[in-house]
């Protein structure tokens, strides 16, 4: 099993990930939306 810092940098890595896509699906509506 990996170190729990490995562990929390992984999590905190895909965290990140899900928030930009979410930031950049969130922009993208609204550009089509107005």
């Amino acid at each position: 099993a990996p170190p729990p810092m490995d562990a929390g940098s992984h999590l905190l890595h895909l965290w990140a990930t899900a928030y930009s896509s979410l930031r950049f699906l969130l922009s993208w509506e609204t550009k089509t939306t107005s």
